[in-house]
């Protein structure tokens, strides 16, 4: 049988598998920011800004 009984579907998952491998290990060890630089509480400021930028769009 060997691994012809598996599919080409599994064949190319093991083929792959390495880069997978790869790619998880890069995903899972990388740093990123544990602190958020955006104010909870500054929708409003915000919402104002964006609807300048629509005003001078419509004109």
């Amino acid at each position: 049988m060997g691994l012809q009984a598996f599919g080409p579907d599994h064949l190319h998952f093991l083929h792959k598998y390495s880069q997978l491998n790869d790619n998880i290990e890069y995903a899972v060890t990388k740093h990123f920011k544990v602190e958020i630089e955006i104010l909870p509480n500054d929708l409003p400021r915000e919402l104002a800004e964006r609807r300048v930028l629509m005003d001078h769009y419509e004109e």
